[in-house]
């Protein structure tokens, strides 16, 4: 990966708080070394109340694709309420997209890609974050994501905790050349915690 100035311009996108909830901002500069110029208001704002991301929007991730002339935002989408089709963990974040041009500044939402796996077991049956794009070599993406086998309490008991531990990482994939469908996760992560070395685990 490489920053990469288009029509002249970085773009740089993080996460700031609106009234408790957290969205999704972009600032712009002609230099990486800035000064940066914060947009005013949202590129991405939480969605509907009932949806996978009613509650926040998190950890976004930026990609351009020079061939579309398009910018694919991953963000891990927080629930407001309990998902009826996450029946093993309802309260767990999921992995989304958005899309947008270069200049416009609101991006559309593309859905959810990644939820909490339904299967007993699984390191990533709790919640999903974030993803890091990797070019397979045969083709489609490779995704670096980070996860939990253990699913968050409801909002109103733990409005805060919504990764609870152990937090593990690992890959997903996609055959698409414009990855925003068809994403399977590994079954197993790249390593759990009880394989790590007691000097490891001691050291947090």
């Amino acid at each position: 990966k490489r920053a990469v100035a288009i029509d002249g311009m970085y773009l740089l996108f993080s996460v700031s708080y609106d009234h408790g909830r957290k969205m999704i901002q972009l600032a712009r500069s002609a230099s990486l070394d800035g000064p940066w110029t914060l947009q005013p208001g949202a590129v991405l704002r939480p969605g509907l109340a009932s949806g996978h991301d009613g509650l926040h929007v998190d950890t976004v991730t930026a990609y351009w694709f020079a061939d579309r002339e398009r910018i694919l935002l991953f963000y891990k989408g927080y629930p407001a309420s309990p998902q009826p089709d996450q029946p093993l963990s309802p309260w767990g974040s999921s992995l989304c997209a958005a899309e947008m041009e270069p200049g416009e500044t609101e991006a559309r939402k593309l859905g959810m890609l990644i939820a909490p796996v339904p299967e007993d077991g699984h390191w990533m049956r709790g919640w999903a974050s974030g993803l890091q794009l990797v070019p397979s070599a045969g083709g489609g993406w490779l995704g670096l994501m980070t996860g939990s086998p253990t699913p968050p309490a409801p909002v109103s008991e733990e409005p805060r905790m919504r990764e609870p531990a152990p937090s593990l990482g690992g890959w997903a994939h996609t055959p698409e050349a414009w990855p925003v469908g068809g994403w399977t996760v590994d079954p197993q992560p790249i390593r759990r915690i009880d394989d790590l070395p007691e000097a490891a685990r001691r050291m947090g």
